[in-house]
């Protein structure tokens, strides 16, 4: 985590601590108050034990960060800059990682990017705020929004020492079995086109039954000495593309002015050739996408984000023309 806490666009680390004993009465309320929270007859599910379990010889690994803001699920999509800051803002940090450390986060969706209002929101209410004057193509920086990446349980990172830290997927394939539809199935195919990328370098995408061997015990030609201490950066383009779609199905949802409906349009005009790169049928020799860094290139020679907001995020134009 400390390999991050530094980079423009992620949590700061603040301590760790080792606790002994069970669970505080405010954390186990917050736990069943949390599990009952959905408006339903049956119980929210969560992987988090229950609380119950633990004892008095129980210890805790607490990490203390700093303040990130509410995560992205929770907070609305109102005005067309709002998609662009949140979008633009993680495609900077997500670039700069990857550019220092060999970054891939490999579970990036809403509720591991968190959203702070730059602004009171107490004096300006999100429903009626608006949007700051513009001039010429750049789209960064004109909402009171600002990103942080959350959540590294499934990520890999290179140290400065050249150690590489990662979690090894292979010992939970349950990970690639979930189905869904909509962005929930576009979240669980992206676990399957990653491990997918990782063993056969192709873009396709093979169905849950391909994924319940583990690495170790394939043929030499079905993983070609792959495991996920490798550096492939096309997984952080997956979760781009789902993080383009996830802001554009939440704009659709909480604007519905005429104002809004010409936003989109534009909007749907200007990323255009962009999704195109980002769509997972394209092919590199067509212009697709194959890292974090070559989607903020792109993003830079289009306009959207200005030399200094780079130098904001960490990142210069020299570093992307690499």
């Amino acid at each position: 985590m400390n390999v991050l806490t530094e980079v423009p666009g992620f949590v700061g680390f603040k301590d760790a601590h080792l606790i002994k004993g069970r669970f505080a009465p405010s954390l186990e309320e917050a736990f069943y108050e949390y599990i009952a929270d959905d408006g339903e007859y049956e119980p929210r599910e969560t992987h988090f034990p229950d609380p119950e379990i633990f004892t008095e010889e129980s210890t805790f690994l607490v990490l203390e960060l700093a303040d990130a803001g509410e995560v992205l699920e929770d907070m609305p999509i109102e005005t067309i800059d709002q998609v662009w800051d949140v979008f633009l803002g993680v495609c900077m940090a997500l670039s700069r990682a990857e550019y220092l450390c060999e970054f891939e986060h490999r579970d990036l969706h809403e509720n591991n990017v968190c959203v702070r209002q730059t602004t009171n929101p107490a004096r300006k209410p999100r429903t009626t705020s608006k949007s700051k004057p513009r001039d010429g193509p750049i789209k960064f920086g004109f909402s009171d929004y600002s990103i942080t990446i959350i959540d590294y349980g499934l990520s890999r990172a290179k140290l400065e020492n050249g150690d590489v830290v990662f979690q090894d997927l292979e010992n939970d394939l349950e990970l690639f079995q979930s189905s869904g539809s909509g962005l929930a199935g576009m979240q669980y195919d992206n676990y399957r086109r990653m491990r997918n990328h990782l063993l056969t370098g192709t873009r396709t995408m093979q169905p849950a039954s391909f994924h319940t061997t583990p690495i170790s015990e394939l043929e030499a030609g079905q993983q070609n000495n792959h495991t996920w201490k490798d550096h492939t950066p096309y997984s952080n383009v997956l979760w781009i593309r789902y993080m383009l779609s996830f802001l554009t199905k939440q704009f659709k949802k909480h604007s519905c002015s005429p104002k809004a409906t010409k936003d989109l349009v534009t909007f749907e005009t200007e990323i255009k050739d962009m999704k195109r790169r980002l769509d997972v049928r394209t092919k590199v020799e067509n212009g697709a996408f194959e890292s974090a860094c070559q989607v903020l290139d792109y993003v830079f020679l289009r306009g959207w984000v200005s030399e200094e907001q780079l130098g904001g995020a960490g990142m210069d134009s020299t570093i992307l023309s690499q």
